[in-house]
């Protein structure tokens, strides 16, 4: 039996991060592959439930091998609740390796179970490999922290309703959250908590958009043009990124989030916090 990864030649002196997950269901197999975080085929197969004699082993490489480096392997056969599960972070930890320190939010919902990083209210399912967010329902990350930077958003949405609505929040310090605009997918209209409606965001391949904190205003990036969306923040913000379902009969299909700090490119420089000698002088 062979299983095709969907994926074309691997270049040559690239690094790449493959991944295989067998999910066994009874005679069935879920087999899916991913490379570099992304999921590039996914099959079900029909196979009589196998048992394994103790000498068994696996080949990487096939018969005939293959010339190349291989620095990580590993199998993943449990999650952090000691549950028999495929690897629920296929894609968060390929966004680690690519990002690095950039990477403030990262979740692929490859694992079995919803992912405790995220809060959920209503009909919220893991479906492998996308989250199934029934009417009505919604989900929110954990807060995340932006100081004077070029912060990008991602959304993987592979299905969703004419009323789902990815709603960004500051939190302040007493742990309120205060809307600062909704997006809107498919358009790619931003919405005001005033009523007004923004220029729609060219989102690509993914819904999402580009936001600059620049203390104290919260802009809008889109190409060339800026937007103010709100101003009299501190040099840091708090933000909160939650996605709700408002139609009462439509299911959306949430394959990915990704929240990125733009690689090379900063708002401003931060300050160094004074040294005493400075602070001694400023205080004569």
């Amino acid at each position: 039996m062979v299983i095709e990864s969907g994926e074309e030649a691997l270049s040559k002196d690239r690094i790449y991060l493959i991944t295989l997950s067998i999910h066994p269901l009874g005679n069935e197999y879920q087999v899916s592959w991913f490379v570099n975080g992304v999921r590039t085929a996914s099959e079900t197969v029909f196979f009589p439930q196998l048992v394994f004699p103790e000498d068994t082993v696996s080949t990487i490489g096939g018969s005939t091998g293959f010339r190349g480096i291989i620095d990580e392997f590993g199998i993943y056969y449990k999650d952090a609740e000691g549950r028999m599960s495929v690897n629920p972070d296929v894609y968060r930890e390929a966004m680690e390796y690519r990002l690095g320190g950039d990477l403030l939010f990262a979740e692929g919902f490859d694992g079995l179970f919803l992912p405790e990083t995220v809060e959920y209210t209503g009909d919220v399912q893991s479906a492998e490999g996308f989250l199934l967010v029934g009417p009505g329902s919604s989900l929110s990350i954990p807060d995340f922290e932006i100081a004077n930077e070029y912060v990008i958003f991602q959304l993987g949405l592979s299905k969703f309703s004419p009323e789902t609505r990815v709603v960004i929040a500051a939190v302040t310090s007493f742990g309120e959250e205060n809307p600062v605009f909704e997006y809107v997918p498919g358009s790619g209209s931003v919405l005001l908590p005033d009523g007004r409606e923004v220029i729609p965001v060219n989102s690509g391949e993914f819904q999402g958009f580009t936001l600059e904190h620049n203390s104290p205003e919260l802009l809008l990036v889109n190409g060339d043009k800026k937007i103010s969306l709100a101003t009299g923040f501190p040099d840091s913000i708090i933000l909160t990124l939650s996605l709700q379902n408002r139609s009462e009969e439509l299911s959306c299909e949430l394959d990915t989030i990704l929240i990125q700090r733009e690689q090379n490119r900063i708002v401003k420089e931060q300050k160094p916090d004074p040294s005493p000698e400075e602070t001694d002088r400023e205080n004569v």
